[in-house]
């Protein structure tokens, strides 16, 4: 697969051989952006020579949007990371062509990856170093035998990497230490199964990894505070959850609990299981972080969405 890209940086096409292209208007999808004369009239006219070949309409079976997770960490160096999961979707095989494009506010393209299918049940990549600003992603998966096409299109703003603050929440199916690696391990040390997007099956374990950055130490160098985490539904009701293990605890409509744990590298890592029996619907998860040496407060949230 090769990209055919307009001077202007707004239209791209994609060509998948034996004359197949899919045209990728930069700006159709995102509201900030809309081709410019010269990426328009280039596309009206590729269409009134081509047009068997101009949209993914005409030149696919059948297409389809991939479930997917963004996720913003620091890094050990403390910088910036955005880890990218999508699934491969079943029907595609192995041998299906990929791209994986990560582009700036002026749709320039600062990171990409292009491949196969990688080993496990997805793409998984993590790309460093990455700039604040405001971002587009974009996966494609073109199977040519079959004529299938899938797609992801996101957008994601990176922070700066100072001060009191909370990373974006990874979903998981499961998390465990890695070896001799201790419960208050780091993201580094774990064995983290993620979620191949927002989707959690009926009655499949949920595991919930963030980070906290910037916690003030107390005398003993160690990070304290306080966690809550909640699970609500569309309209914010509270769902029923507890920890794993919790023995016979009665369920409560959020889990709070004091953590003291050990400043690595400006980051504090947390991790839990939770077990509940979610009902098909859309979910929000809400963590609030409470740094008790600095008094200040963070939260952050993921959707979810139970089938």
């Amino acid at each position: 697969m090769r990209e055919l890209t307009m001077p202007s940086a707004r239209a791209v096409f994609w060509n998948y051989g034996d004359g197949q292209d899919v045209t990728f208007k930069r700006g159709t999808s995102y509201h900030s952006y809309r081709p410019t004369d010269e990426a328009l009239l280039y596309s009206n006219e590729r269409a009134r020579v081509q047009p068997t070949t101009y949209t993914a309409e005409t030149v696919v079976e059948s297409k389809e949007d991939l479930d997917h997770q963004l996720v913003r960490f620091r890094g050990a160096d403390g910088k910036s990371q955005l880890l990218i999961y999508t699934a491969w979707p079943s029907p595609f095989a192995d041998s299906a062509r990929a791209a994986l494009l990560l582009f700036n506010s002026q749709f320039q393209p600062v990171a990409e990856w292009r491949g196969t299918k990688p080993s496990g049940a997805g793409l998984r990549r993590v790309l460093t170093d990455v700039p604040r600003g405001f971002y587009s992603t974009a996966v494609e998966i073109w199977d040519g035998g079959t004529r299938r096409l899938a797609r992801m299109r996101d957008t994601i703003t990176i922070r700066p990497d100072t001060g009191f603050a909370i990373s974006d929440i990874l979903l998981a199916s499961s998390i465990k230490p890695l070896g001799d690696a201790g419960p208050t391990a780091a993201r580094e040390a774990l064995d983290v199964e993620p979620l191949w997007g927002s989707v959690l099956a009926k009655g499949q374990p949920l595991s919930l990894y963030w980070e906290i950055y910037g916690a003030k130490p107390a005398s003993d160098g160690r990070a304290k505070y306080e966690v809550t985490v909640q699970v609500e539904d569309a309209s914010r009701k509270p769902v029923f959850a507890r920890l794993l293990g919790g023995g016979d605890r009665e369920p409560a409509s959020k889990i709070v609990y004091g953590g003291n744990r050990e400043i690595v590298n400006g980051r504090v890592p947390e991790w839990l299981q939770l077990t509940s029996d979610f009902q098909p619907g859309e979910y929000r998860v809400v963590v609030t972080v409470e740094d008790k040496e600095g008094h200040q407060t963070g939260t952050t949230q993921r959707q979810l969405v139970v089938r």
